[in-house]
């Protein structure tokens, strides 16, 4: 399983690393999903400059054999880059409690530079004991370098006097695949998961207090239970409203993007009072600005404080009128000039961050 926000935004790294002149070999640590007993040899793809390095794998059939595969994974990456990290290499890894002693190891004895690509703290989304959590602190504070989620996520890492960059999400402006729909309606989407925290049932409740001029869509993913919930959300608040509910299910690729760009407002409305919220920047809100729409999102230091912050048109209470009560005030705008401007700053932060490295 992998969350698509986080491996898109990898990608765009690393399509700005290149840009920027560097050559990239990507090292998965990822194995295979099949449930029979197989062996898979280790593989090389390349493509558009990079050498992506895929390690050898079996089929996962019992619980033994996964946690054997995930120690063979992770020993087959601790040789490849034995035997292929030079010293005066910068590696940029995704922070990871299982493999940060393998990336501890290649420090000490590679003596080379490392960057951890911080997405959020697990010890603010997992009940972590104090021992993990001391632990993971320490993983961070020995990391060269930095690319933080949020301009917050700077301060609370304390990692003073080592050189960062800050990135929210993909900064990659889509082009024009689909006009807007014209129909009389303006358009509002909430897309992401469908976990309590992050908002889904708080969307659709908003629609009870949106007038007859508003269609709601909503789209993504979750558990079965979340689903059921969210549903059950949708048929009530269709009886006590005159705006228009839709749910799209799951969309993904070209035809996300198309949906997306049919509508006039994003929605991210998830819980204020989880403590991710000063870590990690809600990737939906790009996925929205780079595609063209206004986004409504709650009132939150990690969001409001961030380069897009004055973008955004907020609410400071999670309650479906004050959710509504913000869509009813935008004033619709293409937000993709802004998107473009983040991708320049970024790939100039990049390169001087690796540059004070090397």
């Amino acid at each position: 399983m992998y969350w698509t926000s986080a491996t898109n935004k990898m990608q765009y790294i690393i399509n700005v690393l290149n840009r920027v002149g560097y050559k990239v070999d990507l090292l998965s640590f990822s194995g295979v999903t099949e449930k029979s007993m197989k062996y898979y040899k280790p593989e090389i793809k390349k493509k558009d400059g990079i050498n992506l390095f895929l390690p050898p794998s079996i089929g996962e059939i019992y619980s033994l054999t996964r946690r054997f595969n995930h120690v063979f994974i992770w020993l087959y990456g601790l040789f490849w880059m034995l035997r292929n990290v030079a010293s005066d290499d910068v590696v940029i890894a995704y922070h990871s409690l299982a493999y940060a002693w393998l990336l501890q190891i290649i420090q000490k004895v590679k003596r080379c530079k490392v960057i951890l690509e911080l997405e959020e703290m697990y010890q603010d989304v997992y009940n972590l004991s104090k021992i993990r959590a001391r632990h993971e602190l320490e993983i961070i504070d020995k990391a060269d370098g930095y690319i933080f989620a949020t301009d917050l996520f700077v301060e609370k890492a304390k990692t003073p006097n080592k050189p960062y960059a800050v990135i929210y999400g993909t900064y990659q402006v889509e082009t024009q695949r689909h006009e807007k729909v014209e129909d009389g309606f303006i358009h509002v989407v909430y897309a992401g998961t469908f976990d309590p925290r992050k908002g889904g049932v708080a969307a659709a409740a908003a629609a009870a207090f949106l007038d007859g001029r508003y269609h709601l869509h909503i789209l993504g993913f979750g558990s079965p239970e979340d689903e059921k919930n969210l549903l059950a959300e949708i048929e009530k608040t269709k009886k006590r409203t005159d705006a228009k509910i839709t749910y799209e299910g799951l969309l993904k690729g070209n035809q996300y993007i198309e949906f997306l760009q049919k509508c006039h407002i994003g929605l991210c409305t998830q819980n204020p009072d989880a403590a991710f919220n000063m870590t990690s920047f809600p990737s939906k809100i790009l996925s929205y600005l780079s595609n063209g729409l206004t986004v409504v999102s709650i009132d939150i230091k990690a969001v409001k404080k961030s380069g897009v912050g004055h973008c955004i048109y907020y609410y400071k209470e999670q309650t479906p009128e004050k959710i509504a009560e913000a869509i009813k005030s935008v004033t619709i705008k293409d937000s993709r000039p802004k998107i473009a401007e983040l991708d320049i700053k970024f790939e100039s932060d990049l390169d001087s961050l690796i540059s004070c490295l090397e």
